[in-house]
């Protein structure tokens, strides 16, 4: 069994079961890593379930691969992020979610590619694990119109989004740009990526994403839980939009110019009707699949929740917005 020069960093918290199957499906990999680091910062009742997982997982582990894991009292997965990138050792890095299973070969695929695309952040696929539950279904279609609104019909495709769920890179790029997940995101578990993503366009990074490797998630199996997601995603936005506001103003200026320019419009042109965006125009479209054999009671409520969902997300936004003017008038 190969042992390659890679530090794989699992994020935990509160699931212990699905830090099971992710760790295993770490060690059924052809090629492992030199390093595996798990950052826990559970709760103390289920910090118990975590040590017998870390005793289990000691037993069938490879020697060659060195396990780690940490136990923080301080939340947050921008805060468990940023402290299991300190402690990485190898040149190369791979953040896994705990509720994330790794698909064949993930580890070679990204280090493969890695090797290739020396100065990019590259992302893996995403498929969905629990597809028989319907609320997973419609939120594995809501995050995939915000992540995957290009397919990569080709080998590897460049994205303006990064979804850190499972992703790699080198780690002396991310020293030489001075890049970290901003902690003021942590009280809301979201957006973080997105911002992380932004910092490295910005110093010049790219985001690509490859079919070639992927991972099952569990999406969210509760209306409830899908609802208090989308609104801590609305809160998590009205932050992001403040914090680039300047950068979004000059970018807006760059496009309107761009767009009077003729050459500029050809490019577009040519894009529209190229295969590849017809095909990932279809894709977009995928609610449609969601829809397919369905009876008529099901189609109105997969509508209402959308609906809902969307309309909680912009109560979020208008709950920060509310609390952040309140904060300027007292000053």
């Amino acid at each position: 069994m190969t042992i390659l020069p890679i530090s794989l960093i699992i994020p935990t918290r509160n699931r212990p079961l699905y830090l099971k199957k992710s760790v295993f499906s770490i060690l059924k990999q052809r090629k492992l890593p030199q390093e595996l680091i798990i950052v826990d910062n559970s709760d103390l009742s289920y910090r118990k379930d975590v040590i017998k997982l870390i005793d289990d997982f000691r037993l069938k582990i490879n020697k060659e691969v060195n396990l780690r894991i940490f136990f923080l009292n301080k939340l947050g997965s921008s805060y468990a992020r940023n402290f299991g990138l300190k402690k990485a050792v190898y040149p190369y890095v791979i953040f896994l979610d705990d509720d994330c299973m790794a698909g064949e070969n993930f580890i070679f695929v990204i280090y493969k590619y890695l090797l290739k695309f020396r100065n990019s952040l590259l992302m893996c696929h995403t498929k969905i694990a629990n597809k028989k539950n319907l609320i997973a279904q419609i939120d594995y279609f809501l995050v995939n119109t915000m992540f995957e609104q290009a397919v990569d019909l080709r080998k590897t495709t460049r994205f303006y989004l990064l979804d850190t769920k499972a992703f790699g890179f080198k780690k002396e790029l991310i020293n030489k740009h001075y890049l970290k997940f901003d902690q003021r995101f942590n009280s809301y578990s979201v957006y973080e990526d997105i911002d992380f993503g932004k910092q490295a366009l910005l110093r010049g990074v790219k985001i690509l994403k490859t079919r070639d490797c992927f991972v099952y998630h569990y999406y969210c199996k509760s209306l409830l839980r899908l609802i208090k997601r989308n609104f801590q995603k609305g809160q998590a936005a009205f932050y992001y939009r403040k914090k680039w506001e300047r950068q979004n103003r000059k970018v807006k200026k760059i496009l309107t110019k761009l767009k009077q320019n003729e050459s500029f419009k050809k490019k577009i042109k040519e894009t529209q009707q190229s295969q590849y965006f017809i095909e990932s125009q279809k894709y977009n479209e995928g609610f449609q699949t969601l829809m397919l054999d369905k009876s008529l009671v099901r189609r109105i409520y997969i509508i209402i929740v959308l609906k809902m969902v969307i309309f909680i997300n912009k109560i979020g936004i208008l709950f920060e917005l509310f609390f952040y003017e309140l904060k300027r008038l007292k000053r």
